[in-house]
């Protein structure tokens, strides 16, 4: 099992087009990070783009955190977020293992396919991207040192006023989305299915939505949990 040490260390890290070492650690100088020029990216994204397709800019206190060996939880704070709880989730083939850490101040990107997370304290950048996505027009790659990738990625809203659900554990959330492998049968999707690359599903206790790499034999699937 390969471990990538998450902590508050002095790395700097910019965005490639390759995978990290997870045993190397970098020493950097606190320099520009790679999203210093986040609104021009976001702008750029958004352009011609339906509301629902768009991405999201947010800064707040950032949490990392494992989950089951199957995915990576990226939980935002943010005063911008209305009300919501934001977690993204790759999902991985036991790939990687995160380190449970914080970062109390950092700026999120996310568009889609990929989250990108500086440490505004260090200048440590985080790429969590679909193995088959591409990194976003006009962003500076180069020296690349921690990128996860996946097969899946998931965004998820949750009201912060919700009883009995906590981010740190899936199986609490009441709308939940993934990508299925083809030899796995799942009649409960309320969106999505075989043959779909993304979905998305909403309700009062959330929303949210999928994307899957194009390699991934597999298929979105986006369901109302009605036990939780």
């Amino acid at each position: 099992m390969k471990t990538i040490h998450v902590g508050l260390m002095m790395v700097l890290c910019s965005l490639s087009t390759f995978s990290c070492d997870p045993s190397k650690t970098i020493e950097g100088n606190g320099t520009t990070a790679a999203l210093s020029n986040a609104s021009e990216l976001l702008s750029q994204y958004n352009q011609n783009l339906l509301e629902y397709q768009q991405g999201e800019l947010l800064s707040g206190t950032v949490d990392f955190q494992n989950y089951d060996d199957s995915l990576l939880l990226i939980h935002i704070d943010s005063a911008s977020s209305d009300g919501e709880e934001i977690v993204y989730q790759l999902q991985i083939d036991s790939q990687y293992e995160l380190e449970t850490t914080t970062w109390e101040d950092a700026e999120l990107l996310f568009l889609h396919e990929n989250v990108i997370v500086t440490n505004n304290l260090d200048g440590t950048d985080y790429w969590f991207k679909l193995s088959s996505a591409s990194a976003p027009d006009s962003l500076d790659v180069s020296e690349i040192d921690n990128t996860f990738e996946g097969y899946g990625l998931i965004r998820v809203a949750i009201p912060r006023e919700s009883s009995g659900v906590s981010w740190s554990d899936p199986t609490t959330y009441a709308v939940k989305c993934k990508c299925q492998r083809d030899d796995v049968s799942d009649d409960n999707c309320t969106s999505g299915g075989r043959n779909a690359t993304s979905c998305s599903v909403s309700n009062a206790s959330g929303s949210c939505t999928v994307s899957c790499g194009d390699k991934y034999l597999g298929y979105a699937c986006c369901e109302v949990d009605d036990t939780n």
